[in-house]
């Protein structure tokens, strides 16, 4: 890892990337009409799924490297920790509500009403997220920079990479 710096920039775009593409397809589904519903639909489950996994890991780093790490030396970002953890399991139900309706519109191409639960699910979702990372952009990367030392830096940065290469041989 060359920065702790980079590497929140580059895990921000990553998920930012995915809900760009999950919000896409959700547009696509929604406006384009009944004749390109199978494949928009495909392109949807597609998209979450692949959104899932960017988030599970994200999720997973979180809260076991960046959340205890931080507990440990800013106990005051506590209520922070709190209302992201929330967040997450916010994300989660409207990942799994996302899902579900996509699986009840492939098995009903008559669903219009689906349709219009899938883009408001899909919205919601979606403004959650950008707001998620926001709130870690402003609550977590900015503290780190500002009340860490130079020693608990490197010792941050030590715990993210041995996290990665347990997880996904640092890929990431």
């Amino acid at each position: 890892m060359r920065s702790l710096s980079t590497f929140f920039k580059k895990e921000e775009k990553s998920v930012l990337h995915q809900v760009d593409a999950l919000n896409h397809s959700l547009t696509l589904l929604r406006y384009e009409g009944k004749l390109s519903r199978a494949q928009n639909v495909k392109i949807a489950t597609r998209e979450i799924s692949l959104l899932t996994k960017t988030l599970k890991e994200h999720r997973s780093l979180q809260e076991k490297v960046i959340f205890p790490f931080l507990l440990r030396h800013i106990p005051k970002k506590e209520p922070v920790i709190g209302f992201l953890r929330s967040d997450h399991r916010m994300i989660r139900e409207y990942k799994i509500k996302l899902k579900a309706l996509l699986v009840k519109i492939s098995k009903n191409a008559n669903a219009v009403i689906e349709a219009g639960k899938i883009q408001e699910t899909g919205i919601y979702l979606v403004s959650l997220l950008r707001h998620h990372i926001e709130m870690e952009k402003e609550n977590i990367e900015k503290t780190i920079r500002a009340e860490l030392d130079k020693d608990e830096k490197k010792d941050f940065e030590r715990q993210i990479n041995r996290w990665l290469k347990q997880h996904n041989n640092g890929k990431r």
